[in-house]
């Protein structure tokens, strides 16, 4: 790929193109966008949307094209306070015990006509990631409460049962993908590890997770995993990448770091200390990036500056430096 850095001065693949965005409470912006600070699109077909007071993950699975398909949403809500005891004179103000959050729901939404077509809930906490098989026939959706949750997907999308829960993290789900097959899942947590199932199984976690590192996946969008170790620089702290996300034609996968940049690396990027092209344009950390369905733009987040950048992929592959 070949083009110009996103403020005009930097050689590499890409030009740029940018936006603000804001909101009341949250960023807003468009779809194309994902696991990790702000949640977006995953699957693969979809429209994007933004949250209200908080981040959001958004799935989406279709039948090709622009349009055409189905879109999960999981959020978070709930609020905590104090309350007065007694009348001003004869009671002081005591603190009351926080509520119990009300359960996490998620959204399945018509992505033609954006009308509701299912929803549910599982747990106290904020639903961080979800995601559809590759036929669409299961949802998994990751919480904050450390456990991923499937679903069968029938009727087109308008009925969903549980089907398990895998449970084996010791932190809150960060990531998740599929693998091209819909029988297994590949995760990553909070605390920095890489966990597999077998879902078609079960939902049973895979004890040796070397039997995984050939499997092929229908997305990629785990910062760790067998295919990407090497985008993570020396001496990182696990903190300095904040989102990747693989094209569809998986040749290449695009990076998010802490240090305002986007980075362009050749998939597989399993080397350490593998090159690869870097575009500058935002002015605060970049918390997304997503391919287009046709690879054509990618979409990336920022944080602070509360922008959302479209970069223009150009023709061509070049190696990078």
């Amino acid at each position: 790929m070949r083009g110009t850095g996103g403020d005009g001065g930097h050689g590499g693949g890409w030009g740029a193109q940018g936006w603000g965005a804001r909101g009341d409470g949250g960023h807003r912006g468009m779809g194309g966008t994902g696991d990790g600070g702000h949640r977006g699109m995953g699957g693969t077909r979809g429209w994007g949307a933004h949250g209200d007071g908080g981040h959001r993950g958004w799935g989406a699975h279709g039948d090709g094209g622009h349009g055409g398909g189905w879109g999960a949403r999981g959020g978070m809500g709930g609020t905590r306070g104090w309350g007065a005891q007694g009348m001003a004179g004869r009671k002081p103000m005591v603190p009351l015990p926080p509520p119990v959050p009300p359960p996490r729901r998620w959204l399945v939404l018509d992505t033609g006509t954006r009308q509701l077509l299912a929803g549910g809930s599982d747990g106290n906490e904020q639903l961080s990631v979800v995601r559809f098989s590759p036929d669409g026939t299961f949802l998994a959706i990751g919480s904050h409460d450390n456990f991923i949750y499937i679903y069968s997907v029938a009727e087109g999308g308008r009925k969903f049962s549980r089907f398990g829960r895998c449970t084996g993290h010791s932190s809150f789900i960060t990531h998740l993908d599929w693998s091209k097959d819909g029988r297994f899942i590949m995760s990553n947590s909070g605390d920095y590890e890489i966990l597999y199932w077998d879902v078609a199984g079960g939902c049973k976690l895979l004890r040796n997770r070397f039997e995984s590192r050939d499997r092929e996946w229908a997305s990629y969008t785990c910062v760790l995993g067998f295919h990407v170790f090497g985008v993570w620089p020396d001496g990182s702290d696990g903190t300095d990448i904040n989102s990747l996300c693989r094209s569809h034609h998986e040749r290449v996968v695009a990076v998010a770091d802490d240090f305002c940049k986007v980075h362009l690396f050749q998939y597989p990027c399993a080397r350490p200390k593998a090159p690869s092209h870097v575009y500058g344009g935002h002015g605060s950390h970049v918390t997304n990036v997503r391919f287009t369905h046709d690879d054509g733009h990618l979409v990336s987040l920022g944080g602070k500056d509360t922008s959302v950048f479209q970069w223009r992929v150009l023709p061509g592959d070049p190696e990078p430096r």
